[in-house]
């Protein structure tokens, strides 16, 4: 890889690139048989705190969580690109950069998994929500028939009964789905509760780095 190929790496896609310097953090990892010779891989060092800028300003300087909201695919990469961070010798030399590597890692992968429960709960809740209203309805629509029913005389007893019966059996069910509801509905606040406590820690790890 020339110099050029890796600046339009950087450009395109700097995490990329920043997982390539950290990755080759010598010049000795670097095979010499078969690089170009305008290859050099002192470039990697020097462009390494530019980078780093970059992601610092990608993580610390963006509402991180609302854009982990939009897209939580994009914890998954920042999680592997922060723990190779952590691990990397240059972060070993950066007390306040290094601590806030370590701690902000399992941090991001509570938060991104909270945000893909989250997520996936709403989804039940809307679910369970469209199935009650069904219920619901067919409560009301089984009641009136019956008691539509009752009053003429030509029907029986019997079909009079079973529509009564069917109304009962749609009360049931809304009734579970409604309690079933609002457990559903103590979960997401629960949920909602833990995602704040990480934002709060995540303001703290920013405020100390």
């Amino acid at each position: 890889m020339s110099n050029e190929e890796f600046l339009k790496l950087k450009a395109k896609d700097p995490l990329t690139a920043l997982k390539l310097i950290i990755e080759s953090k010598k010049p000795s990892s670097f095979p010499s048989p078969g690089y170009p010779k305008e290859f050099n891989p002192y470039y990697f060092e020097s462009a390494h705190e530019g980078l780093l800028q970059q992601l610092r300003e990608n993580i610390l300087n963006v509402d991180l969580f609302h854009v982990l909201q939009e897209d939580s695919n994009i914890g998954l990469d920042l999680t592997v690109l922060v723990k190779t961070l952590g691990n990397s010798q240059e972060s070993a030399t950066n007390v306040s950069r290094l601590t806030f590597l370590v701690e902000f890692a399992p941090l991001l992968e509570q938060k991104t998994q909270l945000l893909y429960n989250n997520q996936q709960l709403s989804q039940r809740m809307m679910e369970c929500h469209n199935l009650r209203l069904h219920h619901l309805e067919g409560y009301d629509s089984a009641t009136y028939e019956a008691l539509s029913l009752d009053k003429q005389v030509k029907e029986s007893d019997e079909v009079v009964r079973s529509k009564a019966l069917k109304a009962i059996e749609h009360h049931v069910v809304a009734v579970k789905l409604g309690q079933g509801l609002v457990c559903l509905t103590h979960e997401k606040e629960f949920m909602e509760m833990k995602l704040e406590i990480c934002e709060s820690i995540y303001e703290r790890l920013k405020a100390n780095l």
